[in-house]
């Protein structure tokens, strides 16, 4: 019987230094460095050809697609394996101990944006792949490790892959938890529009769709006057030498771990709303609130399916020259479907001036 626990353990070194290389690429989504050789970014395209020459240095053959994904490929067959990764990350942030693109070791614990989300994950499978060559066990397909570009920010990257490439026979994809996860939410971005009688009024609250933000920065709002609150964890801080500037610091994280974090779009709500008290500070406030818009009670979308409850977590939140445009990462059970939480939503907002108290604005 073959232990594979030991080859593993032999590579545990070897893990370390591939996850280092990596992991030093930084490789968020940028838009300001995009051209045609790097649709997603320079980082991206750097973080995708370190994967291609992974493979090529291996011998194996390798593609890049349009340098939006690149897989590695082992094996003969018709058929195909494929294991599904990707080389982008969320942006680093703020608040880190250690540097984000620079892999540090913890005792047990490793950290750098990438390890687990999905650089780690990748050069695991890439290594397993590694011990299928050195032992020559006999193989009836093909494996592709594909590793994308765009996962976090949209999936471009596998849309474009297989408008060219064949579908598998068997795929899997080291990003989630194991042994086995036999379904997933669906996933939907909705974004809100809506005037804001506030012209000077500027907040910035997030970049990443499927990420929530550390802090909001508020701009053209005066707050020394008094007669508002914070909820517990929030921080306030006035920015150096400008009396209408501030950062309100609260805790990030995945959208798809909300109740871990506290979410600064919910908290910027809250207070924009105790400052003005207008129509569209109420919504904002109402569809940000964990415990009953983020749930979907407020939208009757509530119902439980086999994969969970629903998530409407708002994590890019811009309010500039008067236009506010919010961004919900949406993640739904089997149960509904995007018709069903996109009709509700347009009911909220339909019905929303009959449910307004006596004088409340409901221009």
């Amino acid at each position: 019987m073959i232990d594979f626990s030991a080859h593993a353990r032999d590579r545990a070194n070897h893990f370390l230094q591939l996850l280092a290389q990596w992991v030093a690429i930084p490789s968020p989504f940028d838009s300001e460095s995009r051209q045609p050789g790097a649709p997603f970014g320079q980082g991206v395209a750097d973080a995708l050809g370190w994967w291609q020459k992974l493979g090529d240095e291996a011998g194996l053959k390798t593609l890049n697609v349009d340098h939006h994904a690149v897989h590695i490929e082992y094996g003969s067959g018709d058929e195909i394996v494929y294991v599904f990764g990707h080389a982008d990350v969320i942006p680093a942030g703020e608040g880190w101990h250690f540097p984000p693109y620079q892999l540090t070791r913890l005792g047990d614990k490793l950290m750098g944006r990438g390890v687990v989300d999905d650089k780690g994950p990748m050069i695991a499978a890439w290594l397993a792949l590694d011990i299928l060559r050195e032992l020559q066990l006999p193989l009836a397909r093909r494996i592709r490790l594909v590793a994308g570009g765009n996962e976090e920010t949209g999936f471009h990257c596998i849309r474009r892959y297989f408008a060219s490439q064949p579908q598998p026979a068997f795929a899997f994809t080291p990003d989630g938890k194991f042994p086995v996860i036999y379904g997933e939410k669906g996933s939907l971005l909705v974004t809100l529009t809506a005037p804001v009688e506030q012209p000077e009024l500027s907040v910035s609250c997030g970049e990443v769709v499927n990420s929530i933000p550390d802090v909001a920065h508020l701009h053209g709002l005066s707050l020394y006057s008094g007669g508002w609150t914070l909820d517990e964890g929030f921080t306030l801080l006035a920015e150096p030498e400008c009396a209408d500037r501030w950062r309100l610091y609260g805790r990030g994280g995945h959208s798809s771990k909300p109740e871990a974090c506290l979410n600064p779009i919910a908290a910027t709500a809250q207070l924009l709303h105790q400052r003005f008290d207008a129509r569209w500070t109420q919504q904002l406030v109402e569809i940000t609130e964990p415990k009953t818009g983020q749930s979907g009670v407020r939208f009757a979308l509530d119902t439980a399916g086999e994969c969970g409850n629903i998530l409407l977590v708002p994590t890019v939140l811009n309010i500039e020259s008067g236009l506010m445009t919010l961004t919900l990462n949406v993640r739904y059970p089997e149960n509904l479907s995007a018709e069903m939480i996109m009709e509700s939503l347009a009911q909220w907002n339909h019905d929303w001036p009959a449910r307004q108290p006596a004088g409340a604005d409901a221009a």
